[in-house]
């Protein structure tokens, strides 16, 4: 009785070892995708801590020139506001010249 107890221990004994053969030949498969999913997880940080550079790039160049723009708009209209005065001024040098050319 004793030897058929050590062999049915003996045959769990080896069927737990084929257990965790089997678990062991999951397991490096499994540790090699997380080492390949934490050089992604590095490379994606340095490719996001780039695009952030290059948004606040981006940002700065926008609002660089968000203030080129309003400045030459403001340029603008007064050149704008300056023309329609000396068009007002030759609307009169126009009526005195008609005035004086029929003396």
């Amino acid at each position: 009785m004793a030897q058929k107890s050590k062999e049915e221990a003996n045959k769990r004994l080896h069927e737990l070892g084929q257990v965790y053969a089997e678990l062991l030949n999951q397991v490096v498969p499994l540790r090699v995708k997380v080492a390949d999913l934490e050089d992604a997880a590095t490379a994606s940080e340095a490719q996001q801590k780039k695009l952030e550079a290059q948004c606040v790039d981006q940002e700065q160049k926008l609002g660089r020139t968000e203030g080129e723009l309003a400045a030459k708009t403001e340029a603008f209209l007064l050149l704008q506001a300056e023309n329609g005065k000396l068009q007002a001024d030759v609307s009169k040098l126009q009526v005195e010249k008609e005035f004086l050319d029929k003396q």
